[in-house]
């Protein structure tokens, strides 16, 4: 005589169909029970994808700045920006025969967000870091006392603040 462990089913005793898979009642609750996973997954993760995008593309533009700045001042000269809200683009040059404008091989173009996933708005289009380290506005070479530009992806948005004196703080 076998023995037997008492919980377990002698495997010829188990009908047919019982050793046949999952009933339709069984299915439909684990794919309920995913559905409801993946409904709260997915709004999560989204809104983590936007934060990301914002994050690295105030960042971007936030390092580029201080570089900017910074080159400014250790070549005690101007560097000029302009930044093209269209095409997330800064464009930084420094005007080495001192002619006052951008001429080829002067400038270096730097994506600072994806255009079809983030969009910026600044008050303003050119500037310039001056070889204090200041922040001017291109267009009357004026101190400027605070200029933003704001990063926008959905409905979630970063600031940037560039102060006159040249210091960069995103909020």
């Amino acid at each position: 005589m076998k023995k037997q462990i008492p919980f377990l089913k002698d495997p010829e005793r188990v009908s047919p169909q019982s050793r046949q898979g999952f009933s339709l009642v069984e299915v439909a609750m684990a794919v309920m029970i995913f559905s409801l996973m993946v409904g709260y997954a997915v709004p999560s993760v989204m809104t983590s994808m936007t934060n990301g995008r914002l994050e690295r593309g105030s960042s971007r533009l936030s390092f580029q700045l201080q570089q900017a700045r910074s080159f400014a001042l250790s070549n005690n000269q101007s560097v000029f920006l302009g930044l093209d809200t269209s095409t997330n683009e800064l464009t930084v040059w420094m005007d080495a025969d001192r002619d006052g404008s951008r001429d080829s091989g002067e400038e270096e173009v730097i994506e600072v967000g994806d255009p079809s996933t983030v969009s910026i708005t600044s008050s303003w289009t050119s500037a310039l870091f001056n070889s204090h380290g200041q922040f001017l506005t291109s267009q009357n070479q004026r101190t400027v006392s605070t200029e933003t530009v704001t990063f926008t992806s959905s409905s979630k948005s970063k600031t940037l603040t560039i102060r006159g004196s040249g210091s960069v703080t995103r909020e």
